[in-house]
């Protein structure tokens, strides 16, 4: 294994050589994250069948997939293929406030798995409360930064192993130890409180899973083997985000109502009620611990290529890390340290995340979209420069106008929007964003390939009536 270094450069096909089952077995644990168990248990609280919310939540990762097929057929990451959607401007913008946001996240990891430590510190008893807060953050940051920095190989290694064990265990908690019947017979009943409340609450889901990881979607598709089809990568971050996520979602709902979990402003705590033994206990602290681990390798591992952008410069993989990891732990120290409230920090996060990752996330939806079309058809108009060039300003538009947009539908502790009354005071600002942003991109990159495409016709007829009379 060797220690990474390109971040905004094309994948050389030598260093190719991964299939679509690493990116399954990737998003499989990496969307596996604990650190979202307050958003599952305020949408377990406020909702009595929280359920079809949850499978709706988990049925946008075809999002995901989708963005992910040019990273696969470029080479590139995610943000690398932002450059060919955006102008230069927009996407240094998009880059470092992703960089930032991934810090977030990682940040939010850590605080999670820093309280899992400490509490298995303090009921094992072998050291004081602070001093174990301290051994807990060292751990931790050594835990989350250690594999990302060898490369992307160890990650998928690591991600394949974690993913047969976290699996495993949620498996046995859903069907063994609480069983899912419970669960399983509400699916299709609609939450608690009429439409605009379930709307809501599938806006909470989608911002915290797949929308929030759609930026990431190429950025490991991009050592897969070229000679992989589109539609087996497709399928496998799909079905990898899908099953991930729901095991989350339907685990952590049954822990909830069972009183194995529980969350205060203060923390997470894991209660001895998760389990009838000892053992059963400690696995599953490993079980939160590894899923942890395992989110926090994707998002220390992808903020590398958002920050390289961001600097306009390919910087070493290494210092991006080491720097992600003082900040990160920095910030999470000060969260568990000082005692700042754990709920309103997540929720607060969340509500600022989403004003750049919603438009984003449309625009692209409907930018890949429109170049898996190009790749099987190859139509002139499409790969005209004058095109791309209108292409990248209309999409900076629409980024900026969604934005807005997004902003004004946003109600969190910092403002309420001006639009908000529109949605009865509901924050659907993820939902609408998103559609607005995909529904707009559409309409304004179909016109545009129409125009184009009408004009290159008529160049194509002079040239043919110049050259007849030649």
């Amino acid at each position: 294994m060797e220690i990474e270094s390109i971040n905004i450069a094309s994948t050389e096909h030598s260093k190719r050589h991964e299939s679509p089952w690493s990116a399954f077995f990737i998003w499989l644990a990496g969307t596996f994250n604990i650190g979202l168990y307050p958003i599952i248990f305020m949408l377990s609280g406020e909702y009595t069948t929280p359920q079809l919310i949850f499978i709706a939540s988990s049925s946008f990762f075809i999002v995901v997939a989708m963005i992910s097929i040019p990273g696969f057929r470029l080479g590139i990451s995610t943000i690398a293929y932002s450059k060919t959607i955006f102008t230069n401007s927009i996407v240094r913008a998009i880059a470092s406030i992703g960089w930032i946001t991934d810090i977030g996240w990682q940040t939010m990891g850590l605080m999670t798995l820093f309280y899992i430590i400490v509490s298995v510190i303090d009921r094992l008893d072998v050291m004081p409360l602070r001093p174990g807060a301290i051994s807990a953050i060292v751990i931790g940051s050594l835990l989350t930064y250690s594999v990302p920095f060898i490369g992307h190989h160890a990650l998928a290694l690591a991600q394949k192993i974690i993913s047969i064990f976290v699996v495993s265990f949620s498996m046995i908690i859903i069907i063994y130890d609480y069983h899912a019947s419970t669960f399983a017979g509400h699916v299709l009943n609609v939450a608690h409180g009429g439409f605009y409340y379930t709307l809501s609450g599938l806006c909470v889901a989608l911002i915290a899973g797949a929308i929030s990881w759609s930026p990431s979607a190429s950025d490991y598709t991009r050592f897969i083997k070229a000679s992989h089809s589109g539609k087996s990568v497709f399928l496998s971050i799909l079905f990898g985000g899908v099953a991930g996520n729901s095991l989350l979602l339907i685990s952590g709902y049954i822990l909830y109502t069972n009183g194995g979990v529980s969350i205060t402003q203060s923390g997470i705590l894991i209660s001895r009620n998760i389990a009838s033994n000892s053992m059963i206990y400690y696995l599953a602290l490993l079980f939160f611990g590894l899923s942890l681990i395992a989110t926090n390798f994707i998002s220390s591992y992808s903020s590398t290529f958002k920050a390289s952008i961001a600097i306009n410069k390919e910087v070493n993989k290494s210092y991006l890390l080491v720097l992600d990891g003082v900040v990160a732990t920095t910030l999470s120290s000060i969260v568990v340290i000082n005692g700042h409230s754990y709920i309103t920090s997540i929720k607060d996060f969340l509500s600022l995340a989403q004003l750049v990752v919603v438009p984003w996330a449309g625009i692209a939806a409907a930018n890949s979209t429109l170049f898996i079309i190009n790749h099987r058809s190859r139509i002139l108009a499409l790969n005209d420069s004058s095109y791309l060039k209108i292409k990248s300003s209309l999409n900076s538009f629409v980024f900026i106008l969604t934005f807005i947009l997004t902003a004004c539908f946003s109600k969190n502790s910092f403002w309420h929007g001006y639009l908000l009354p529109l949605t009865h005071n509901f924050n659907l600002a993820p939902l609408i964003g998103f559609l607005f942003s995909l529904l707009l991109t559409c309409i304004l990159l179909i016109f545009l390939y129409w125009w184009k495409s009408g004009y290159v016709k008529i160049l194509s007829r002079k040239a043919q009536s110049i050259g007849g009379s030649l």
